[in-house]
């Protein structure tokens, strides 16, 4: 049995605003971290997309405004290889996501999604930057997915 990822998932009392199903729209709800930079109370946005969103408008605006602004924000990538069904180096002009926080000299790491301990140490890493007023990061996590983007999909 394949059971769905919760991307809609929030917990208000958790400050966890949720996701939506807008491609590319979760970034933009990390300007709330302006917010928690006004109230000086070391919260930090956590804003999470693929490698297909990270293709949209709105994320290099909302990039270059956290930076701007010093905001305590990080942007996640997940990285699966596939914009839905389109593949990440038909649809993006360079393999490397992480790479484009330079253009707007944000610090940003790479690392294998499939490794918890790694991702917690890029997590534990970009927050603590964050709320020591480092501003912003970029962690791009590589993992192939197992499955096509929706139940009905080859993934041929």
């Amino acid at each position: 049995m394949r059971v769905a990822p919760l991307w809609h998932i929030a917990d208000m009392s958790k400050g966890m605003l949720g996701a939506n199903a807008i491609v590319g729209g979760s970034p933009p709800l990390v300007i709330g971290a302006l917010t928690a930079k006004t109230l000086q109370n070391g919260t930090v946005g956590v804003a999470c997309t693929g490698d297909g969103g990270c293709n949209k408008g709105t994320v290099f605006e909302v990039m270059n405004m956290a930076v701007v602004l010093q905001l305590p924000a990080i942007f996640i990538i997940e990285n699966n290889g596939y914009g839905e069904g389109t593949g990440v180096s038909y649809a993006s002009g360079g393999a490397d996501l992480a790479q484009r926080a330079d253009g707007f000299g944000m610090p940003a790491v790479t690392v294998d999604g499939y490794d918890f301990f790694a991702v917690h140490e890029a997590a534990g890493e970009a927050i603590e930057r964050a709320r020591a007023g480092g501003g912003q990061s970029v962690i791009e996590t590589q993992a192939m997915r197992y499955y096509g983007h929706f139940v009905g999909d080859p993934q041929a």
